[in-house]
């Protein structure tokens, strides 16, 4: 189901006014109860893919417009470039 899902809820937040309609505190919970493991855990598979990876940051932004300090950090996660592999001496 993921991440399809993920496609299909960025397209209705897209289509309605996403300020709205993740406005209620359990729609803002369930939220970071579903992106917080995707985020943290398949991070690199979100980067991989730049329309998830675009998806995903629209759902956040609009939890961040909402006043979510947990979207933030996994927008701030998502969008930080990664350190590269420093060589062992």
């Amino acid at each position: 189901m993921l991440p399809n899902a993920l496609h299909w809820l960025a397209d209705s937040l897209r289509k309605d006014n996403p300020h709205e309609a993740i406005q209620p505190e359990d729609c803002q919970y369930n939220l970071v109860k579903l992106l917080t493991p995707l985020v943290y855990g398949k991070g690199a598979m979100i980067r991989r893919d730049a329309s998830l990876q675009e998806d995903v940051i629209f759902i956040l932004n609009a939890m961040v417009d909402n006043g979510s300090s947990a979207a933030f950090r996994m927008r701030d996660y998502l969008v930080s470039p990664l350190r590269e592999q420093q060589p062992v001496d």
